[in-house]
């Protein structure tokens, strides 16, 4: 049985970070991909809408940086994109998405929006964003092998 090493900070903002269950993954040359969604605290308390961005490690989690690359949008009613994830597909690229809010006023609400990296998730991920799914009715989601 493995030995884990001792906790340490990866970020180091005193904001709120989301990183959800079953969300990291090592990609087959070895990189840690954690995607993470940043929510700033306001005066008022958390804020909705989440900056986008990845932490990469290439040397199994010993050192760690931020994807040069991030994103964040907030639509008309205050819903921006939450809780990111990341797969590497069959073809090596690196499939991620977000979810916005919950079905509201605004159109841009209660979808899933994605986006592809070719480099792995490196310096600069490619963010082409485009709706998905048309509702977020389902909370759980499954991938099997061979996803494209």
């Amino acid at each position: 049985m493995a030995t884990l090493s001792a906790p340490q900070p990866l970020i180091r903002e005193h904001e709120y970070h989301v990183v959800n269950n079953d969300r990291i993954i090592q990609s087959r040359d070895g990189r840690l991909v954690v995607p993470v969604a940043q929510h700033r605290m306001n005066i008022a308390g958390f804020a909705n809408p989440g900056l986008i961005f990845y932490l990469l490690s290439d040397d199994d989690g010993k050192t760690w940086k931020e994807s040069a690359s991030s994103y964040y949008r907030c639509f008309p009613d205050g819903n921006g994109w939450q809780e990111p994830g990341v797969i590497e597909l069959a073809d090596g690229r690196l499939w991620s998405w977000m979810r916005t809010g919950w079905p509201g006023v605004q159109s841009q609400c209660g979808r899933q929006w994605q986006s592809f990296s070719e480099d792995g998730g490196g310096i600069a991920i490619r963010l082409a964003l485009q709706p998905v799914i048309d509702e977020t009715h389902s909370r759980h989601q499954r991938f099997t092998g061979g996803v494209e």
